[in-house]
């Protein structure tokens, strides 16, 4: 038997669905979408420091599925303009690579309390505003347990950007590795004034080697791979910096390394969903943060022996870099024995060189 149904009471029966859908129906709002906002103080591409923050920061977004807009070589005259373009643009969460740009991040994050700041290398804590820094130190003291062991005149040169407490740290704890292997050895440090000028860091080193003819080994703290250039021209061994460059693997020993996507993923995801903890992050080797490129094949395999015994020793916290007695280049008592000194003290107050460091 058909049924006849009405234009009418099709009508009737649409509504009343409609109306009942209508009744019990809740609007699900879309997840929130994170873009990240990247201030680089140099190219993304340097194959140093803005490179290993760049790809730290690729790998943390492929894994939680985030949006990165950067900003390159940006400069502390221009980070501010450079942070509010990116908010505007609708960046919830600035990262910000260099510990020039702190001063216009805590303006910025005190205008923008709904954005999220996370501030390389820094000290400053705002609710919104998160600093954080890998105990590379720990990495540069083992490079210098390779440069110790390698050298034949004891003496090592090492190229700096500036005398701040991060670069000081690090010359000092690769003092501390260099003297652990070879006690006698001296290493001669000069500042070149910038990270990035290549003539600037070459002119440094060229200068230095001059000064001091018999430094067989150069390590560096710089962004620029000028350094390397002048040392390959003279036929000396080298300690890279920030990132392992394959163009230099003739003359590399090895080099501290950053691996910023350990750190990169936690923070980025705390800060979606809303529980960043507003303190100082300072995160050590035990968490791969920081490390050593893969040592030079003909790197002896004592040295090999004495790099991962310490490794293991400073990742399961039994020592630490600045482990006293630590004594300074004027022969001053700084550490103790069987003390350590204070993360404020290494981070934000190292002013003094240990034994063995030489100022030219």
């Amino acid at each position: 038997m058909r049924v006849l149904v009405g234009i009418g009471t099709i009508f009737f029966i649409v509504f009343i669905l409609i109306a009942g859908l209508g009744s019990t129906q809740r609007v699900i709002e879309p997840p929130r979408t994170y873009r990240v906002g990247v201030l680089m103080i140099g190219d993304a591409t340097d194959s140093s420091w803005n490179a290993a923050h760049q790809q730290g920061l690729a790998k943390a977004a492929e894994t939680l599925d985030l949006m990165l807009q950067y900003k390159e070589n940006v400069t502390p005259e221009t980070c501010r303009a450079a942070a509010d373009m990116l908010i505007a643009d609708g960046c919830n969460i600035i990262v910000s690579t260099s510990i020039a740009f702190e001063p216009d991040m805590v303006e910025a994050a005190e205008a923008h309390h709904d954005v999220m700041f996370l501030q390389a290398t820094g000290t400053q804590v705002r609710p919104n505003l998160v600093p954080y820094m890998g105990r590379m130190y720990q990495a540069r003291y083992l490079a210098g347990i390779v440069a110790g062991r390698t050298t034949r005149t004891g003496a090592i040169g090492y190229v700096a950007a500036t005398e701040i407490p991060e670069v000081v740290r690090g010359i000092d704890a690769f003092t501390l590795g260099v003297r652990r292997a070879a006690p006698e050895a001296l290493v001669y440090v000069r500042y070149s004034g910038t990270w990035s000028d290549d003539e600037a860091t070459k002119a440094a080193t060229e200068s230095l080697l001059a000064d001091e003819p018999a430094i067989d080994i150069l390590a560096m703290h710089i962004d620029t791979y000028g350094p390397l250039d002048v040392a390959r021209a003279h036929g000396i061994r080298a300690i890279g910096c920030n990132a392992a460059n394959p163009a230099y693997q003739d003359i590399l020993l090895t080099a501290p390394i950053w691996h910023w996507d350990t750190i990169y993923e936690k923070y980025l995801q705390d800060a979606m969903k809303g529980r960043l903890t507003a303190r100082r992050g300072l995160t050590g080797i035990e968490t791969g943060i920081v490390g050593l490129a893969p040592l030079a094949k003909d790197v002896t395999p004592e040295t090999t022996r004495a790099v991962r015994q310490m490794t293991q020793l400073l990742e399961d916290g039994e020592t630490d870099v600045f482990y006293g007695p630590v004594t300074d280049a004027d022969g001053r008592l700084r550490v103790p024995e069987g003390e350590n000194p204070s993360d404020t003290e290494l981070f934000d107050r190292l002013d003094w060189y240990v034994e063995g460091v030489t100022l030219r």
